[in-house]
Formats: structure tokens, sequence, C-alpha cells
């Protein structure tokens, strides 16, 4: 199981395991590590967090619905106190 933070709902940790992993659907994917049990949805973004990564809480992905940049996104994520650890990598779909 997933969760996502395109809902007006938080997104909780710990995140747990998915049963039937779904194709990457993000622009962007990175891990993460967090200081803080909810991560709260991000205007102009569609996020999933992840349950698997190699030294942070999980992995984020990150689609846009347009009109923010990845600097806005990284900004309001910081704010909630959650930060990419690792390089972002950008996934190109089509």
């Amino acid at each position: 199981m997933t969760q996502s933070t395109d809902t007006a709902r938080p997104t909780t940790l710990p995140f747990t395991a998915q049963a039937h992993p779904e194709e990457v659907f993000g622009e962007y994917v990175f891990e993460v590590t967090a200081d803080t049990q909810a991560i709260e949805p991000v205007q102009g973004w569609t996020l999933r967090l992840w349950p698997q990564a190699r030294l942070g809480d999980g992995t984020l992905e990150a689609s846009t619905q347009g009109g923010t940049t990845l600097h806005d996104l990284l900004n309001e994520l910081e704010a909630q106190h959650v930060r990419p650890l690792g390089p972002i990598h950008f996934k190109k779909h089509g």
C-alpha cells in the first residue's frame, strides 16, 4: 500500500509495505528524511511515499500539476521538516 498526498489528508509515517508494486508515476523520485510523523499535501503537486529507501525514511515520488517548480516543492517540504537525501532523479514518461 502506498500513501499519497493528493487529498487533503496528511500522509503519515511509518510507511507500510506495498503488496503489489505499481509503476512509478512521478517526474521526480528521491529519498527523504522526515522529522515529522505526518506530511501535509503540497499545493500543485501529487506526491506518493514509498517505504523502500536505502538510507532515508522513505522514497518520495512527485508529479507537478503545473504552475510550481521543483524548488517550490523542496521549500514546502523543508517547511514540514522533510528533506531530500541524495540525488533527485528525473523520470521522463512517454
